[in-house]
């Protein structure tokens, strides 16, 4: 009996010290229309990545930039969030067979929130506290880079918890990604949206998206973020993961697809205020 009671002592004490996910997420929308800016963007990279490489915590960096316009998936993403504006309307498209001569412009509201790029730093701690440790010897720097950047983009720094809900042992490193940017919903509870979020509706999206879509996470934002640089501007992001842009253009074809997103933009109504769906490409996989 002593000896399971100092064994179970010590898983407990192991599992209080495990190490958690983490991600910092640095979100950028265009100030000014015009073509974004790759260049620009590797600039700002480069400099993320110095601040980075200062802190024990953050131990690799991606990042992600719109790839919306490509042709392959552009009309797709059209009517994905103009589904999620009006779902009932859309559905009645679909049964009539219509959808193919719509008008397929993104909704106004997803262009504002659209974004340009993603900058995604993995960070490893046991909680929010140990990031704030390691990020505060460098806290005038951070917040001479969000004011630096903030300039020229409209600029989201969050740091979030990372949840799977489907993670195919197929699942290829792609480097091509649905996303959905998900914005508070207006009057309610944030800890219990999130865990609406967690607990009802990415069960459902893991059981409804395509097969085409191997791998499904939410990056859901800290409520208490470590450092007052951070904000809480959206309440989180979720990836998939897919092979390629034709795939999109693929999955996005049949009536079975579009069936499931009206069930989960109804879905999404209960705890968001209208998520937008971007596509991303990824230009940057490394290690720091």
């Amino acid at each position: 009996m002593k000896i399971i009671s100092v064994a179970l002592v010590f898983m407990l004490s192991f599992a209080a010290q495990a190490e958690e996910t983490f991600f910092l997420h640095v979100m950028l929308k265009e100030r000014q229309s015009g073509e974004f800016s790759e260049a620009e963007l590797a600039v700002l990279e480069s400099e993320l990545v110095q601040l980075a490489q200062q802190s024990k915590a953050l131990t690799r960096i991606e990042t992600f930039v719109d790839d919306s316009k490509n042709p392959l998936v552009a009309r797709s993403f059209g009517l994905a969030n103009w589904m999620r504006r009006y779902p009932w309307i859309n559905f009645a498209h679909l049964l009539a067979g219509y959808w193919t001569y719509i008008d397929l412009t993104p909704y106004e509201s997803s262009k504002q929130s659209a974004l340009n790029a993603v900058l995604r730093l993995e960070a490893k701690a046991r909680d929010a506290q140990d990031i704030r440790s390691s990020l505060e010897p460098q806290y005038k720097e951070w917040a001479d880079f969000r004011q630096k950047w903030v300039q020229k983009y409209f600029l989201s720094m969050s740091f979030s918890q990372e949840y799977t809900f489907k993670d195919s042992s197929q699942v290829a490193d792609t480097d091509y990604f649905l996303s959905f940017l998900v914005p508070w919903k207006r009057g309610m509870d944030p800890e219990e949206s999130q865990k609406y979020w967690r607990e009802h509706h990415g069960p459902l999206a893991a059981r409804l998206i395509p097969e085409q879509i191997k791998r499904y996470v939410q990056d859901q934002t800290l409520l208490v973020q470590p450092l007052d640089v951070f904000d809480l501007n959206y309440q989180g992001i979720c990836f998939e993961n897919v092979d390629s842009p034709d795939q999109v253009k693929k999955f996005a074809s049949k009536f079975k697809a579009w069936k499931a997103s009206v069930v989960l933009a109804a879905d999404e109504e209960v705890f968001s205020d209208h998520p937008s769906m971007m596509t991303f490409r990824r230009v940057t996989a490394k290690n720091l």
